[in-house]
C-alpha cells in the first residue's frame, strides 16, 4: 500500500518550488536556468546521463537514494526541464512508497497521473516562473497579429528559458487564468492562482491563447 499522497493545491506547490528555488539558491539567477548543472552541484543528488535503450524513456528518478537518470539522446532544452521533472520527484515524492519513477514521452497506467502533474507543473513553474513570463508573454502579444507571428514569439520565450516549445505553449495553456487576470491590469503579485482541474470544478469558462491564435491567419 503506498502512502498517502498530500494534496495541494497551485498555490500550494507554487510555494514549494519558491522555497526549493531559494534552497538551490537560483532565485536571482539570470535566465536560462541550467538545472542539469545545478543538480550537478549538489553533492546530495547522483546524477549522469544515460543510453537507455527504451528511446521514449525522458528520465528516471529514485527519491530515497537521490538518484536522477536522464536519457542522453535527448536535446540540451529537453534535458534541462527533464532535469527539473525528477528533480521535484526527489525532493517533493521522497515520502511516497514508490521506490523510482520512470518518466516516458506519454503517462502510462502504471504511473500515478496526480505525482506526474505535480513534476510536471513544478518543473514548468522552476524554469519558467509565472511572474517572469506572463509579463514577457504579454510584452510580446503588443506585436503580434498571426498565428505564424504567435509560434514565433513562443520559440523565443522556449530559447530565453532553455526550455521546449512544447513547455511554452503548455504553460499558456495552465496559465489561462492568471494571465486573463493580468491583461485585466492585476499586479502580478496579487494574481489568484488556480489549476485547470479547480477551475473546471468551478465551472470556470477556460480561454487559452493558444486556441485564440490558431484561427488567426
Amino acid at each position: 500500500m503506498s502512502h498517502t499522497i498530500n494534496y495541494c493545491t497551485k498555490q500550494d506547490l507554487y510555494n514549494f518550488i519558491n522555497t526549493l528555488r531559494k534552497a538551490l539558491k537560483i532565485e536571482n539567477q539570470e535566465f536560462p536556468i541550467n538545472l542539469y548543472e545545478v543538480c550537478k552541484n549538489i553533492k546530495s543528488i547522483k546524477i549522469a546521463l544515460v543510453n537507455f535503450s527504451d528511446k521514449s524513456l525522458r528520465g528516471m528518478a529514485f527519491p530515497k537514494d537521490k538518484i536522477i537518470l536522464l536519457n542522453s539522446n535527448r536535446n540540451p532544452k529537453e534535458l534541462n526541464f527533464d532535469c527539473s521533472h525528477e528533480l521535484i520527484h526527489i525532493v517533493k515524492h521522497r515520502n511516497q512508497e514508490t521506490q523510482s519513477f520512470n518518466c516516458t514521452d506519454s503517462i502510462k497506467d502504471s504511473q500515478n497521473s496526480y505525482l506526474e502533474w505535480q513534476a510536471n507543473e513544478g518543473a514548468a513553474e522552476l524554469l519558467v516562473p509565472y511572474k517572469k513570463f506572463i509579463p514577457l508573454l504579454c510584452k510580446g502579444l503588443d506585436n503580434i497579429s498571426t498565428s505564424m507571428e504567435f509560434d514565433n514569439l513562443k520559440s523565443m520565450l522556449a530559447t530565453y528559458f532553455n526550455v521546449p516549445d512544447t513547455v511554452i505553449k503548455l504553460r499558456i495553456n495552465n496559465l489561462s487564468h492568471e494571465i486573463i487576470q493580468f491583461q485585466k491590469g492585476v499586479d502580478i503579485d496579487f494574481i489568484e492562482l488556480k489549476s485547470t482541474t479547480q477551475l473546471k470544478k468551478e465551472g470556470t469558462p477556460i480561454y487559452s491563447l493558444n486556441t485564440y491564435y490558431e484561427f488567426m491567419s
